[in-house]
């Protein structure tokens, strides 16, 4: 079960991802393209490739990309509040 819910939040995040960079073009451009690249291949991989996915992989992959994710989004909003406040 916790594999499953690790799996569903990749294919999740990515697809966020996309979004945020249809909507909002200059802040994906600017926070989110040097970390995301490998987020949209690992959810390709486990959406088309579910059968063969090794758990221990998949783990490592999110120790390692998912603080990244976390520190652009956080970045992202600090400097859209800043904004905010100054108009």
């Amino acid at each position: 079960m916790f594999q499953d819910c690790c799996l569903s939040k990749i294919a999740q995040i990515a697809e966020c991802l996309n979004r945020v960079s249809k909507n909002h073009s200059s802040e994906y451009e600017r926070y989110f393209v040097p970390v995301v690249g490998e987020f949209h291949g690992m959810r390709d991989i486990v959406i088309h490739q579910y059968e063969n996915l090794n758990p221990n992989i998949i783990w490592k992959f999110l120790i390692k990309e998912r603080p990244l994710i976390k520190k652009a989004a956080e970045d992202c909003l600090k400097d859209i509040d800043a904004q905010n406040v100054s108009e």
